[in-house]
């Protein structure tokens, strides 16, 4: 069992928030370095996921921990580890917009674009849903401003394939039953 945590404002209530999950058993805990009230627009306290650590150290707690918030490059992933101390991270909003975070990549490559979309006219699901992942892929490395109005304008994923096909972002595959 894993859980993720939020640090609270008073760093003595996470510490012993962690201490009581320690003792219910989780084989790893993430520590997200923001409060519940902290949004994204506040940088994440990579100090106070550095003092949840400091803590296993004195304790000699045996769980590792993973560090999460603000995870949107490669640099991001070892400048976090540098700070914490953490045995690694986790992303969210980063990996919703490049999936290829973890190899190393800076944005999502056309590729992952193209698989997600493949998928996508494959296995269905709802129109709102793939918008709104594929905004994610683009938005940061692939669109401009008007682009972006353009996209959310689109009411279909016929109207979808047009647009990433006009911009060169996909082709369609012609190995696959995808269509």
């Amino acid at each position: 069992m894993s859980i993720k945590i939020r640090i609270h404002k008073d760093i003595r209530q996470t510490v012993d928030f962690v201490r009581q999950v320690q003792s219910a058993g989780v084989s790893f805990l993430t520590v997200h370095g923001r409060t519940l009230q902290e949004r994204t627009k506040v940088p994440v306290h990579l100090d106070e996921i550095a003092t949840v650590l400091f803590y296993f150290v004195i304790e000699n707690v045996d769980i590792p921990v993973l560090a999460n918030g603000d995870i949107r490059e490669p640099n991001d992933i070892f400048a976090c580890i540098d700070a914490t101390n953490a045995q690694g991270v986790m992303s969210a909003r980063g990996i919703l917009s490049n999936p290829a975070l973890f190899a190393g990549y800076t944005h999502p490559p056309k590729q992952c674009v193209q698989g997600y979309f493949d998928q996508a006219l494959q296995f269905g699901g709802h129109f709102k849903i793939h918008h709104h992942h594929l905004m994610f892929l683009l938005s940061t490395h692939y669109l401009t401003k008007s682009e972006k109005k353009d996209f959310n304008s689109r009411k279909s994923m016929c109207s979808l394939l047009d647009f990433l096909k006009d911009r060169q972002i996909y082709t369609l595959n012609t190995h696959t039953n995808t269509v």
